[in-house]
Order: structure tokens, then C-alpha cells, then sequence
């Protein structure tokens, strides 16, 4: 190579030459134009550990003066050589299986991305996982090699470098998966003697979970039971809760009626009580002359001599204000009958709304059986004593009215 000469050399082609790296890169930027000229010739290539991407655009991005021929990589063949009529026969043709196989082969023989059959690539789960990448790379290495051979001795030693060192990462593969397959059966056995093991625990949960079923099952139906009869008893003593508060507000709606006749009735004894007081003063101011004279009359003679004489009418007009007064009076008595009896009839109302209350409020606390309930609705619904003793019989009362009644009565 002349002096002051860059270079570029790939696999499976001849080698860059040019004057300066300017024109090695500009002689690069040519032969990416013609590459892009092609659909899918920028594949990218998944595989089971790496993955295969041609970066044609790589070179756009660099400047002449920062261009380094020994960073390049993961860029084709020059279109010319034979290794790359191949890819272009590939791309031409559309037959992306060929294409991808030979970039595969390309850049596993440039070193640009790891062989599948080196250890730590075959070691990554199984290796027929990766038969087919196996066969990717083969395929496209042998499409390689056959274009080597028609081509220049430079082509062929690598051609034979790669065959090679196929050949040892074959001999190498093949130890790995002998030792890989002892190892493989050493924990196949360990998996039979866990599957053994998981059987057995499973019988055992089996059995341990119909145990705590039926346990369960004995436990629901004893809490159904007691939950069945705690909600008859708060269904029982709610009911009762409702009679007895029902008799409460029945007693409590008497004992307010009570209050307010015995209100009513003492303001009119009140007020017929004043008044007949002061019927009885007026009575003796303005008409007592006229009474006192009605039992005196005059009586003349032929002759004209007068005397004072009894008088019958005196006597009629004290009867009929007797009369009037006796019969104010009974009134007067009524009334106050009426008064004593609904302040009696109150306080009766009051006692059993109290004692209903009373009675609740043990329900409520469980102080009380059933059995006392007899006692509570006999005192509740007693027979009701108006609280006033009957004495319109009696000898001692004076009056007119007192007489008529007990001769009517008797």
C-alpha cells in the first residue's frame, strides 16, 4: 500500500483503498447511495439473542476530519464484489430469507455481532431454541463461501478461516450440549422427585381443606342457629316493645285529655262561684228591703184604719230564692265533681303511663320474664275509678235539690 494511503478491509471482500480518508469516506457515501437504492436492503434482522441492523446512514453523519476507518461496522459488502451481487441478486429477486441470512453470515464473520455457536450464546436457555438461527447463519455463510471461491485468494483464506473456525465452535457446541444433556438429566430427575412431592401435598391439602369445609360447614350451621333465634327474640321483644309503647301514648294522650277538662272545669267553678257571690250581695243590697216587706202586709177597714198583717207572699219569695240557690249550689257541686274527678282520672292515666314505661325499660334491660307480663297488662287495663264518692244520699245536705233527688231515689 502506497505511502499516506487509507484502507478499509471486510470479510468476504476486497479491501477499500484511498488516497486520504476524506475520499475513503466519500468513496463510502457512494456506495451507501447504491445500497439505498434497493427496498429492504437496510433490514433489520431479530434474533434469538441479538439483533442484525444495517446502518446505511452512518456515514452522513460524520465529518471528514472525525471519520475513523477502523470504527466502521454493521455496513455491507461493495456492490461490485462477489460477496455483494449476492445480496444484490437477494434484494432484486425480493428473497428476504437469502438477504437476511447472508447480512447474518456477513456480520458473524466481521465480528460486528457474536457467533451463535459461541458458549455464552448456546448457554441462553435451549439450544434447540436456536437451531434455527444456527441454520440462518450456515446457510449464510456457505452462500458466502461459494461466492469467495469464484473470487480472489483474499476471498478464499477467509473463506477457509471461517470454515475453520466453524469446524471448532462445532467440536465446542457439541461438548457443551453433551455436558448440557447429563446436566439436563440430573434435573429432570430432581423435577420427577419435586412433581412427587407436589402430589403428595396436594393429596394432603385436598384432605385438609374437605376437613376444614365440613369444620366450616358444622360452624355456619350452629352461627345460623343462634342468629335464627337472636332475631326471634329482637323480633319478640320488638313486637312487645310496640304494645307496650302503644299503651304508653294511649295513657299519656288520656292523662293531657284529663288535664284539660279538669282545667276546664275549674275555671267555671271558679268563675260560678264568684259569681253566685256576688248574685247573693247584690241580692241583699238592692232587693233586701223588698223581701223583709213582703212578709208584712196592710189591710184597711171600712172605716179607714189600717194595721199590718202576715203575709204569705214573704215566705214563697224565700222558698224560691232557696230554690234558686240550692240549684246554683248543685251546679256548683258538680262542677267541682267534675274538677276532682279528671285531676283523679289525670294521675290514673299518669300511673300507667309511668308504670308501662317502667315495665318497658326492664324489657329493654332483660330485668323481667314473661311470665310478670299477666300483671302488667291486669294493671294496665284495671277497671277506671272516676275518684269521686257518690254522697247525693246523704242526710246531712239541706238543700231542696239534695231532698228532691233522695225522695226521687228512694
Amino acid at each position: 500500500m502506497a505511502r499516506g494511503q487509507e484502507s478499509l478491509k471486510f470479510k468476504f471482500s476486497r479491501p477499500w483503498t484511498a488516497e486520504s480518508r476524506a475520499e475513503l469516506l466519500h468513496l463510502l457515501r457512494e456506495e451507501s447511495r447504491i445500497w439505498r437504492s434497493f427496498d429492504g436492503s437496510d433490514a433489520s434482522i431479530p434474533l434469538g439473542y441479538a439483533r442484525v441492523n444495517v446502518d446505511l446512514e452512518q456515514f452522513d453523519r460524520i465529518e471528514p476530519e472525525s471519520f475513523d476507518p477502523s470504527n466502521v461496522r454493521d455496513f455491507l459488502p461493495p456492490a461490485s464484489s462477489s460477496a455483494g451481487k449476492l445480496f444484490l441478486d437477494a434484494l432484486k429477486e425480493r428473497d428476504t430469507e437469502k438477504y437476511c441470512d447472508l447480512v447474518f453470515a456477513f456480520f458473524v464473520s466481521n465480528g460486528w455481532i457474536p457467533s451463535p455457536f459461541t458458549t455464552s450464546n448456546s448457554i441462553q436457555g435451549s439450544n434447540f431454541r436456536h437451531r434455527e438461527v444456527f441454520d440462518q447463519y450456515l446457510r449464510g455463510l456457505a452462500l458466502l463461501g461459494g461466492a469467495a471461491t469464484a473470487g480472489s485468494d483474499a476471498e478464499t483464506d477467509a473463506v477457509a478461516l471461517s470454515n475453520d473456525r466453524v469446524k471448532s465452535q462445532l467440536s465446542t457446541l457439541k461438548a457443551d450440549m453433551t455436558r448440557k444433556s447429563k446436566l439436563l438429566q440430573g434435573a429432570l430427575g430432581k423435577a420427577r422427585a419435586e412433581v412427587s412431592k407436589l402430589r403428595a401435598d396436594r393429596s394432603q391439602i385436598r384432605a385438609m381443606a374437605t376437613s376444614g369445609a365440613r369444620v366450616a360447614t358444622d360452624r355456619f350451621e350452629r352461627d345460623r342457629e343462634r342468629w335464627n333465634r337472636q332475631f326471634s327474640d329482637t323480633y319478640d321483644r320488638y313486637t312487645k316493645q310496640l304494645e307496650y309503647k302503644s299503651a304508653v301514648e294511649l295513657w299519656d294522650t288520656r292523662a293531657e285529655n284529663h288535664r284539660v277538662a279538669a282545667k276546664k272545669t275549674q275555671r267555671w267553678l271558679i268563675g260560678s262561684g264568684i259569681a253566685f257571690v256576688i248574685g247573693i250581695a247584690l241580692l241583699v243590697v238592692f232587693l233586701g228591703d223588698q223581701v223583709a216587706s213582703s212578709f208584712v202586709t196592710e189591710r184597711c177597714d171600712a172605716q179607714g184604719s189600717c194595721v199590718n198583717g202576715w203575709s204569705a207572699k214573704g215566705p214563697l219569695t224565700i222558698g224560691s230564692i232557696l230554690l234558686v240557690a240550692s240549684l246554683i249550689l248543685w251546679l256548683l257541686r258538680t262542677l267541682n265533681k267534675f274538677y276532682l274527678s279528671s285531676r283523679h282520672l289525670a294521675s290514673d292515666a299518669e300511673e300507667r303511663k309511668a308504670f308501662a314505661q317502667t315495665f318497658l325499660a326492664f324489657r329493654e334491660d332483660e330485668l323481667v320474664d314473661e311470665k310478670h307480663e299477666a300483671i302488667v297488662l291486669a294493671a294496665l287495663f284495671r277497671p277506671t275509678q272516676d275518684g269521686v264518692v257518690s254522697d247525693d244520699t246523704s242526710p246531712l245536705d239541706p238543700s231542696l235539690v239534695s231532698v228532691l233527688s233522695r225522695k226521687i231515689g228512694g
